[in-house]
């Protein structure tokens, strides 16, 4: 029984109408992010191969983030992308770096993905004509590797690009402007006379840049990379969690290698140019007393 006191009052759920479609079916999942350096622009990269440019501070706001992708290409790799990186070549200008599951590599010209329609400079398509069976965007096409490409650095001034795999190589792509002296970027120290000409891929596009060269298939996965030392040493995590260094311009086999994780080492941190930072999929043992654990690299 209702009393006076306890009245109960019917009124009506007010209906929202959703702005985005959802849909129950199972689509491309995001792998990986990266912003530009002014952080307004997020680049996105999905399992089922394509990349996409979104506005930040459009898709920040719920009522304009359905109006945030700049641009967005489909099947941009044939197969699902693991890692994305940005990078500002000296002579092309900001471009992003894609890696599939199967080793394939791709630069992408930010400028000509953002306005895929417009024409190109006469120069520009001197420079690009042996990409035109690329995506819309695509200048360079690498398939050096067997298998995931994990991770990308570059030096400082952006001539060097090393790409990691889990086929155990470590892949150089020379990204100074071709002809000339651009094959020599990556090492200046080595005679000519010592550098073996690389076979390529057959479905390589090389573009603008070169592969300049790959490193012996060492018996472990690359997952992470990082540069130390002033970009003299390059370190790469491990699938059996031991650290792999290389020295700069010596890209055959490694220099030193490092144990200590028990198992693999997905992520890598500079902290400084003596100190980094390793993540692994399981934690070392602890000490049985404290004490300051950090590692510093010597030499």
């Amino acid at each position: 029984m209702i009393t006076p006191r306890h009245a109960v009052q019917i009124c009506d759920i007010p209906v929202f109408k959703a702005t985005t479609p959802l849909s129950t079916r199972a689509g491309p999942s995001c792998r990986a992010t990266i912003f530009n350096p002014t952080g307004d622009v997020l680049f996105t990269a999905s399992n089922g191969g394509s990349i996409a440019a979104l506005d930040v501070n459009r898709a920040s706001h719920y009522t304009t983030s359905d109006d945030s992708i700049l641009w967005k290409i489909n099947q941009a790799s044939p197969y699902g992308i693991h890692a994305l990186y940005h990078m500002h070549p000296p002579h092309i200008g900001e471009c992003i770096v894609t890696g599939d599951d199967e080793g394939v590599v791709r630069i992408w010209d930010v400028r000509s993905c953002a306005n895929s329609t417009s024409s190109a400079s006469k120069s520009s398509a001197m420079a690009f004509q042996d990409c035109m069976s690329l995506p819309s965007g695509c200048i360079s096409s690498f398939h050096e590797n067997s298998d995931l490409i994990s991770s990308f650095q570059t030096d400082t001034s952006c001539n060097t690009l090393l790409v990691s795999s889990s086929d155990g190589v470590l892949t150089v792509i020379d990204l100074r402007k071709s002809g000339g002296d651009g094959h020599h970027a990556a090492i200046q120290s080595r005679p000519q006379s010592m550098m073996e000409p690389m076979k390529l891929h057959p479905d390589t596009r090389q573009g603008p840049f070169r592969l300049f060269r790959k490193s012996d298939a060492q018996d472990d996965e690359l997952l992470s990379m990082c540069l130390m030392k002033n970009g003299k040493k390059v370190v790469c995590g491990t699938q059996q969690g031991v650290l792999n260094f290389w020295s700069w311009g010596t890209w055959g086999d490694i220099s030193d290698r490092f144990p200590g994780h028990p198992q693999s080492i997905d992520a890598l941190l500079k902290i400084d140019e003596d100190t980094l930072l390793s993540g692994s999929t399981k934690s070392p043992k602890e000490p049985k007393s404290p004490k300051d654990d950090s590692r510093r690299l010597r030499g």
